[in-house]
This record gives C-alpha cells, structure tokens and sequence, in this order.
C-alpha cells in the first residue's frame, strides 16, 4: 500500500484506499482469503519508537473504510498491526532496502522465512524464495512443468532453506536484500 506515496493528490490517495479495501472485503465476503495491507516505510525515532506521520494520512482513511479507532489507537497501545476485519490485516513495519543485484553485498549473514513459510510464483509459473523477486532472478522451477513439492524439494531449494537455517544467505540477491536484517536477532525469528 505504501506506493499511494507516489500519489499527487489527496483525491488519487484516497481513490486508490477506498480501491484496496473494496478489493478486501470482497474477497473477504467470497473467500478464504486472508488479506495484509502492509505498510512497510515506517522510520525509527531516536528513542527506537516508530513514527506514523508518513502513514497518518493513509491510516485515516483505512479507520474510515474499517470502523476503526485510527492512528492514535495503534500509538496509544505501541502496535504496527491490527485486524482491521476478519481475515484482513493491517501491518506496518520500517522501511528496508529492497532486493537489488546492483546493490553492494555487505555480509552473507541473515535469516528469512523465504520458502520457510512463503513462496511466491509468478504469473507464468515460475516459482520464487519470496515476492520480493519480482525479476524471478531466484528461479526454482516452474509449476507449468513440475510439481510444487518437487521444486520445493530441488537442491537450490535446500540449499536456501538450510542456508538460512545456519543464518548465511546463500543468493546473491539474498545477500542484497535489507529485508533478511529484520531478522538479525536469533531469538526474534
């Protein structure tokens, strides 16, 4: 959600909220599905506190779609998420550097939940560690041509999970990627 940054106009933020949580509760009404709209651009004070003031807006207008208390209930009670409705999710976090082969490497320490909890697969199949590989630069197969479980079960695939099992990032574009920094404290994953 936090690409409604790039939004000019008051007008175009509000559209493209009332767009998502539309989108939400249909979905919530038809389907299983569960539903996160994240926000992950949050900045750290130098207390370590989280600053909402570039989310406040958005936060707003999500309370008005939802019924809810808003930005002062989240302040009030020190929290990055709530359930906004059942089975959607508002979450907030701190901005990280996405994934990018042009970046620099700093270390090849780090942890994910890249294929531990989440895959991602592209629209022509190809199957991914994350959605953060939007390039599909981290190929573990395709569903088009094998099964799920045997791409999660290829030696690229292992390698990955054990990888980050033993906190190193076995892919470049892991080693490059801000978000595997959440994780730095062991006791925290």
């Amino acid at each position: 959600m936090h690409s409604v940054e790039s939004t000019s106009s008051k007008q175009n933020r509000e559209e493209y909220v009332k767009q998502i949580t539309a989108f939400a509760k249909e979905a919530m009404q038809k389907t299983a599905m569960q539903v996160s709209l994240r926000l992950w651009n949050l900045q750290e004070n130098e207390e370590g506190k989280l600053e909402h003031g570039v989310n406040r807006e958005l936060l707003e207008l999500i309370a008005k779609e939802f019924s809810w208390a808003g930005v002062e209930h989240l302040e009030a009670n020190g929290l990055k998420g709530i359930a906004l409705a059942e089975r959607i999710y508002l979450n907030q976090d701190v901005q990280f550097a996405w994934p990018d082969l042009s970046l620099e490497e700093e270390d090849k320490t780090g942890f994910c939940y890249g294929l531990r909890h989440q895959a991602a697969i592209l629209v022509d199949g190809t199957v991914l560690p994350c959605c953060l590989d939007s390039d599909g630069v981290i190929a573990l197969g395709n569903i088009h041509k094998n099964t799920f479980s045997e791409i999660m079960e290829s030696e690229r695939a292992l390698q990955l999970v054990e990888g980050f099992s033993k906190r190193q990032a076995v892919e470049e574009l892991c080693r490059k990627c801000g978000y595997r920094k959440r994780f730095d404290n062991p006791y925290s994953s």
